[in-house]
């Protein structure tokens, strides 16, 4: 039996205007860099570090956190320079991840879905990249509903995209892993459209899974909308450094 979370779902996590784009070096991994970034986001990972224990015993999420790294700009590190962002490298990133985490592993842990999303956003279309990067300055973060874990075969999905009436979509279906999903503007969801779903398949709900404070059991809710212009086909799915898909 798991205890219930202390803190309800906090629709203004993410309700905060980042600063300024940070004055560093693009894809300069040299210890100026890092060293202008430890003394910016030093004293959140100290205050984040003095109640990490108690968060994790109390299952308190960590709403406040989040939201003090956001406005400070720590989810706009890697959005290039020519769209207006500090495009620090990924080993400076790296390291302000690890020292995150040893503040509080949750935390840090938020940023992996977000910061998968930002890498790969490098290999779209320019329309995407200006139209995301843009949002990620203003202050949007993206969570994952990808994985699922049971109820349908290798290479399937039981979560669908169905159109509605008049147009756009609606999500149905539930996710095994999500984490950062309850922390984020954004959740990137894998779902099967109309013409690709057995309808003999039966759906199955598993509750019971997941980590204390990662906002990581069964996120995707039924009736969740879809934006049409972000839906993309497997096809048009990249592979990139790091990120293999298979179409």
């Amino acid at each position: 039996m798991s205890a219930p979370l202390t803190a309800p779902h906090d629709p203004t996590v993410n309700a905060v205007p980042t600063r300024p784009p940070l004055a560093v070096t693009p894809d300069v991994p040299d210890t100026d860099d890092l060293a202008r970034l430890r003394q910016r986001f030093a004293p959140i990972f100290e205050r984040i570090a003095a109640g990490a224990a108690e968060r994790d015993v109390n299952r308190t999420l960590p709403y406040e956190q989040i939201r003090e790294l956001n406005a400070a700009g720590f989810a706009t590190l890697r959005v290039p320079r020519s769209h207006g962002g500090p495009e620090v490298s990924v080993r400076t990133l790296t390291a302000l991840l690890v020292e995150l985490a040893a503040a509080d592993s949750n935390v840090a842990h938020q940023y992996r879905s977000h910061y998968g999303f930002l890498e790969s956003l490098r290999h779209k279309s320019s329309a995407q990249q200006e139209r995301w990067y843009r949002l990620i300055l203003e202050g949007a973060t993206v969570g994952n509903a990808s994985t699922e874990t049971s109820g349908n075969a290798l290479g399937t999905l039981n979560t669908r995209l169905e159109p509605r009436p008049g147009g756009g979509a609606v999500l149905t279906g539930r996710k095994g892993y999500a984490t950062a999903s309850l922390f984020s503007t954004h959740t990137r969801v894998r779902a099967l459209d109309p013409s690709t779903f057995d309808p003999k398949r039966r759906p199955r709900r598993v509750l019971s899974f997941g980590s204390r404070a990662l906002s990581s059991r069964g996120p995707a809710n039924p009736g969740a909308r879809s934006v049409p212009e972000h839906a993309r086909s497997a096809p048009e799915r990249i592979e990139g450094r790091g990120f293999r898909c298979a179409p």
